[in-house]
């Protein structure tokens, strides 16, 4: 019996289908009351504009959290030759999220948004649906096993031996000794996705990038 160990991976890029818009609300004012006011007022606003979105369809989710404020100590100077002195102020914050269906709406609000003061573009993030994702996961996963069969066939037949058949599959990194500290066990297997980062910097028009769901497995074979 020759006991053949091998890897199998397989891939799928697949254009992102979602959108997430994270943005903060903040101001910094001397006054600890104004600074909470103006920040809630701004908040609510961006709040209904995200219902909206949602409403139309554009989206198809967003949250935020309460306003929180605290202290900020700054160093300046009174005037000329003077020394510096600590300014206490006081800084409130909020943040928003809203996930987009339409790379175009999200261009359009992202851009409006940046030109708000007392707004701060955080990033966006892609993703995929579930749906799209569940059904890639399962097909990658399928797919690195096969080639993980396929490669131990072919040495298998370029040593002139017979039909290879499975004892045991590992995702990447969960192989007994390869410093893991894994235990052996089925195939769970979690899929990586990867996705281009987009600028989010002002914009009209934002193109999805590609995600990447990839999967790499070591499986052992025997044959006679």
């Amino acid at each position: 019996m020759v006991l053949i160990a091998v890897e199998g991976s397989a891939a799928q890029s697949l254009p992102a289908q979602r959108g997430t818009l994270r943005l903060g609300v903040t101001f910094t004012q001397d006054d600890r009351v104004a600074v909470i006011r103006a920040t809630a007022a701004l908040h609510e606003q961006i709040v209904e504009q995200a219902k909206a979105h949602v409403a139309t369809g554009a989206a198809t989710q967003w949250g935020s959290e309460s306003v929180s404020a605290n202290v900020q100590w700054d160093w300046e100077h009174p005037g000329p030759g003077q020394e510096a002195v600590q300014i206490r102020r006081f800084r409130a914050y909020a943040p928003v999220w809203v996930r987009f269906s339409d790379a175009a709406a999200l261009g359009t609000w992202s851009l409006s948004l940046a030109e708000l003061d007392g707004v701060a573009i955080e990033g966006i993030s892609w993703t995929l649906t579930d749906e799209t994702s569940d059904q890639a996961t399962t097909e990658v996963r399928q797919a690195a096993a096969h080639d993980a069969r396929s490669r131990a066939q072919a040495y298998a037949e370029g040593l002139g031996l017979g039909e290879v058949e499975l004892v045991s599959l590992y995702e990447q990194g969960l192989r007994p000794g390869t410093g893991s500290g894994g235990e052996p066990g089925p195939f769970r297997g979690a899929p990586r996705m990867m996705a281009a980062s987009a600028d989010a910097g002002p914009t009209l028009e934002l193109r999805a990038p590609q995600i990447e769901v990839a999967v790499t497995l070591s499986a052992d074979f025997t044959t006679r």
